[in-house]
């Protein structure tokens, strides 16, 4: 049995309104209470806008590209977007004057990108003279006819598999898979239990071994039944996230940062002064630790040692004969002891300083 010998029927238990055409795939995979357009209306406006913008003997205001501009940049839900931004979105590139050839893919990707392979599986349906008729869903349960619509004696083998929570069975029926003769018609009950997370439910052709299939979205709905619009929430996210990394990089200007690594990061350059040198903390307390007091900031202070000074004490005994220099010159002598001029050994490193790790300070831009 061919995928085409299968109507597919999607049915709730309010209002029985059927789809005329394969736009509300769109709107159930977008989940969104805005207005689908269809794949006319939109190529016919992208065509007339990429005529006026390549005509346009400079970038002009908005607003003076007329209707198809309004209607395409309705259709990307920014009222106020750019002519620049609308003809990135529906023009070609290699030549402005002419739409895009997959203008209506772009235009039902910036919905969902998930959305324009749904409604091509529907339109696939109705090219191969498929009955497919979807209607508004309960919140919590949906009911899918499938009917074997095959003028042979061939037996239709749909399984179903579900994604994001629903449990679905079909009606005097068990198991996931039901086998249908021609003529014959089978339901699929579904339920689910979390309404704000988006689901969906997906029928298999068995049949022909192909791998057919017509995966139906079930979408997110808040606490009040509207549908979850996931891509402006994202959006909305996504520009929270760049509005407080840009708030982060202005309060980190000035900022100077160790880093463990032997070059900075980009956005931050070597932060010399502090080369080699430990780093103090300016004085403000007026306590006098830092002895220079108040400092300017890149102040510079060279090596140091606290004032101080040592006794040293050689101690002899009477009697005690030495040969020692006291003037006028080099004689024996009862040597008592002598502090004059004495000195230790030379000792330590080329330097004085605390226990310590190398890191790499960095300004930031």
């Amino acid at each position: 049995m061919k995928y085409s010998s299968i109507v597919f029927v999607a049915l709730a238990a309010l209002a029985q309104t059927s789809l005329a055409d394969c736009t509300d795939v769109i709107k159930l995979s977008k989940g969104t209470t805005s207005i689908i357009q269809d794949r006319e209306s939109i190529q016919t406006s992208a065509a007339a806008f990429c005529r006026e913008y390549k005509s346009s003997s400079s970038i002009t205001k908005s607003e003076n590209y007329g209707i198809s501009y309004k209607f395409l940049a309705a259709s990307m839900g920014k009222f106020g977007a750019s002519a620049n931004e609308v003809a990135s979105r529906f023009c070609s590139s290699s030549a402005d004057t002419d739409a895009r050839k997959d203008a209506y893919r772009q235009y039902v990707e910036s919905i969902n990108d998930k959305a324009y392979s749904a409604y091509e599986a529907c339109e696939r349906l109705n090219a191969a003279r498929i009955n497919f008729t979807l209607t508004s869903q309960l919140k919590r349960d949906l009911l899918i006819v499938v009917g074997n619509a095959t003028l042979t004696t061939a037996t239709a083998k749909i399984a179903v598999a579900t994604l994001g929570g629903p449990e679905c069975r079909w009606r005097d029926t068990e198991g996931d898979t039901v086998s249908m003769v021609s003529g014959a018609s089978a339901t699929l009950k579904c339920s689910r239990k979390n309404t704000d997370e988006e689901s969906s439910i997906t029928l298999l052709d068995l049949s022909s071994g192909t791998g057919n299939s017509l995966t139906v979205p079930w979408v997110a709905l808040d606490k009040d039944g509207n549908p979850v619009d996931y891509l402006k929430k994202l959006n909305e996210r996504v520009d929270e996230s760049v509005q407080n990394l840009d708030a982060a990089a202005k309060s980190l200007q000035g900022a100077v940062v160790a880093f463990n690594s032997t070059f900075c990061p980009s956005g931050w350059r070597e932060f010399v002064p502090a080369q080699g040198r430990f780093i103090r903390g300016i004085d403000k307390t007026g306590a006098g630790i830092d002895p220079s007091g108040l400092r300017a900031p890149l102040t510079l202070q060279e090596d140091a040692f606290k004032q101080h000074q040592h006794t040293l004490a050689l101690v002899g005994r009477s009697g005690n004969n030495a040969y020692v220099n006291r003037g006028p010159g080099w004689g024996m002598d009862d040597w008592q002891g002598n502090t004059t001029g004495a000195s230790t050994n030379v000792v330590g490193d080329s330097e004085t300083r605390p226990k310590n790790v190398a890191l790499l300070y960095c300004s930031r831009d």
